[in-house]
């Protein structure tokens, strides 16, 4: 019985153009980059593994973050030519790993990521079994690796991290708080592993801008007096947090306590205007609401971008934001931000906390690199009781499924 990596048949008349390929090349050095992009099964797997069997020496450089089980570790060690990763054995063992890892998701019971969690137990021990198939052809970067001089290898700045949550105002609440099948529904999803970016969308956006008929168009305020009766707590917030920081480059961080936001004194200079060089990312899931977040900037100069912009108009919004000193916030979604590098700005803030933690690791990578200057702050914006505060868990399940794949990288 074949298994899903073995080699198909030819095409015909292929051995007499192979020679006229890459294929039918040998090569002493081979690198394939972003090699997550090979893990599944298929034409592309298979040609990265005849490319491979070319070389006297290869390396396969991947994200590990982009690996999402186990069987994507053994791709990456049929592609480097390990032999084991090869057999019937291997195939055996990976599609048991996977029947153990659904009966402890279905099995398991309390708060994801607790000190008896069967599904990390689970994903921990066939991690560890593949990483010793490996045999030392492993190579970890971190944020602390070393050259070969014991200098770091990347020189990132330091990063601050702030969880914020606040709590809704009892009109809100009306509107965004889940019911008790919700709950257990996203409990349910929790113990199985199952995410989804539509995952109770519209509560997710009540959250936001919570009112009577979510069916209705988000409004338009033409004043500050319109806005105060019926505002969203994560928008004013937000917004109120960009104010502070905005005011001077020496502003601190907001502080959060009990649901509530209390902003720190801002140092006045000791001569002349204090300096207001800060550019900062706002990080918005929901681009219905970008008019709303730029309407209660209250006078800041800001632009967004979003996956309807052409990639000019999206350089030029870019660049704006980048060279002119009088634009201070750039609006960001989950789509259109690609290949960006935005380390002009040192903080970013979340405005909505997406289901999968990785969104906001990925997303930091756009502003924090070795060319990164100074300190750079991150905040995670949360409501309590409502949808936000029930998607923790779930990041707990990803932060944990990650603690298993560093064994990989």
């Amino acid at each position: 019985k074949q298994i899903p990596w073995d080699e198909p048949p030819l095409l015909p008349r292929a051995e007499i153009r192979k020679p006229y390929t890459l294929f039918g090349q040998n090569f002493l050095f081979t690198v394939i980059d972003e090699t997550q992009c090979f893990r599944n099964y298929g034409a592309r797997h298979n040609s990265a593994n005849a490319i491979f069997k070319q070389s006297t020496m290869r390396i396969a450089a991947t994200a590990t973050p982009m690996q999402t089980s186990t069987r994507d570790g053994t791709s990456m060690g049929r592609i480097i030519g390990l032999p084991y990763f090869y057999t019937r054995e291997c195939f055996d063992q990976i599609s048991a790993d996977a029947a153990e890892l659904r009966r402890a998701r279905v099995e398991m019971l309390g708060e994801v990521g607790g000190d008896n969690d069967a599904v990390l137990e689970c994903q921990v021990a066939a991690s560890r079994r593949l990483q010793a198939r490996f045999d030392g052809r492993l190579l970890r970067r971190t944020g602390d690796s070393l050259d070969p001089d014991g200098e770091p290898l990347m020189s990132l700045p330091p990063m601050t991290i702030t969880d914020a949550v606040v709590n809704l105002t009892p009109r809100e609440l009306q509107y965004a708080k889940l019911s008790a099948e919700a709950l257990e529904n996203i409990s349910s999803a929790n113990a199985r592993g199952i995410s989804s970016d539509d995952f109770y969308t519209s509560q997710r956006m009540a959250a936001t801008f919570p009112q009577p008929d979510p069916s209705q168009p988000i409004p338009t305020f033409t004043s500050l007096e319109e806005w105060e009766p019926v505002k969203s707590t994560k928008i004013d917030v937000a917004s109120r947090i960009v104010v502070h920081l905005c005011t001077s480059d020496d502003a601190p961080m907001a502080e959060f306590e009990n649901g509530a936001v209390k902003f720190p004194l801002i140092p006045t200079p000791s001569e002349g205007p204090p300096s207001r060089t800060r550019k900062i990312l706002v990080y918005q899931e929901f681009t219905v609401f970008t008019p709303l977040l730029i309407f209660a900037l209250r006078g800041i100069a800001a632009v967004a971008i979003n996956g309807s912009l052409g990639y000019d108009q999206r350089a030029a919004v870019v660049a704006q934001f980048r060279n002119d000193p009088n634009c201070r916030v750039l609006i960001v979604s989950k789509v259109g931000t690609v290949g960006l590098n935005l380390t002009c700005a040192d903080t970013m803030i979340f405005l909505v906390s997406h289901f999968f933690c990785l969104t906001p690791c990925t997303t930091t990578a756009h502003i924090r690199d070795r060319t990164s200057n100074g300190a750079q702050r991150r905040t995670n914006r949360h409501t309590d009781e409502s949808v936000d505060a029930d998607k923790r868990n779930p990041a707990t399940l990803f932060t944990s499924t990650l603690r298993t794949r560093s064994t990989f990288s």
